[in-house]
């Protein structure tokens, strides 16, 4: 995601911060095994069937008020993804909130 996910890039510097804690093969390898355990992999299945009662629970949920804040440009939350939020969260406020924060520039 980075330096992608930041509008002003980021110089070496920045990034040299990021890798920091990475410089060995040895330090890479918690997030190099963490992927293969993601639930959209489908696995492990405990964590899938949480995330999809957790799926369930936002669209039957009239009860409780939910608010989704948009940025623009958004970098995580796609016009498709917020299209299918508002089509299927139950009582979902949607707040167009323009420019994304300046700690996104």
């Amino acid at each position: 995601m980075l330096p992608g996910s930041v509008d002003n890039g980021l110089s070496e510097k920045d990034l040299d911060a990021y890798r920091k804690p990475y410089l060995t093969s040895e330090s890479r390898r918690p997030m190099l095994q963490w992927p293969p355990r993601d639930a959209a992999g489908r696995r492990p299945a405990e964590v899938v069937a949480r995330i999809e009662r957790y799926d369930e629970w936002l669209t039957e949920s009239a009860d409780v008020p939910k608010l989704l804040l948009t940025f623009d440009p958004g970098i995580m939350m796609t016009p498709g993804l917020i299209d299918w939020c508002v089509t299927n969260m139950a009582n979902l406020e949607l707040e167009k909130s323009g420019a994304a924060w300046p700690s996104h520039a």
